[in-house]
């Protein structure tokens, strides 16, 4: 099952059997998806085994992209209520992904797509809100 390697890797996984491989050789492709609908049903089963993994992990794995949220929802507040200048949460967002975007760019060019390091932080928005929802449905779903 899609999303079961997960679960192997967490539970044999040591510092002695385990390396980092950064070579090109070591990539791993995938095709793209030829629509959304078959993108969509692709997450959900790489998301389905998440149950199967230990409670405390799941609320480890989750605080990413739950401060993530809590950080754009934050800024959303901040200038849509006024709750201080405009200009705080505006700079706040644009040093976040100035940094987002300057500390990706090495990461980008190792793996050969260094001219979307600038959309860094679209990719984030997107997967943060995707993969969010299509995990939560995972793990409310069926088993």
């Amino acid at each position: 099952q899609e999303g079961a390697d997960d679960l192997f890797v967490n539970k044999n996984a040591n510092k002695s059997n385990t390396a980092v491989a950064l070579h090109p050789d070591s990539f791993v492709m995938v095709d793209p998806d030829k629509n959304m609908k078959n993108w969509k049903q692709r997450r959900k089963r790489r998301f389905a085994p998440l149950y199967l993994h230990p409670k405390g992990e799941i609320l480890l794995r989750s605080l990413y992209p739950m401060s993530l949220l809590l950080f754009y929802v934050s800024v959303v507040f901040i200038f849509v209520f006024k709750w201080l200048y405009w200009q705080i949460p505006l700079l706040l967002l644009l040093l976040k992904w100035m940094w987002q975007c300057f500390s990706s760019r090495a990461l980008f060019t190792r793996f050969g797509v260094k001219k979307l390091f600038y959309a860094a932080p679209l990719f984030e928005l997107y997967f943060l809100f995707a993969d969010t929802i299509l995990s939560t449905i995972s793990l409310i779903g069926k088993k």
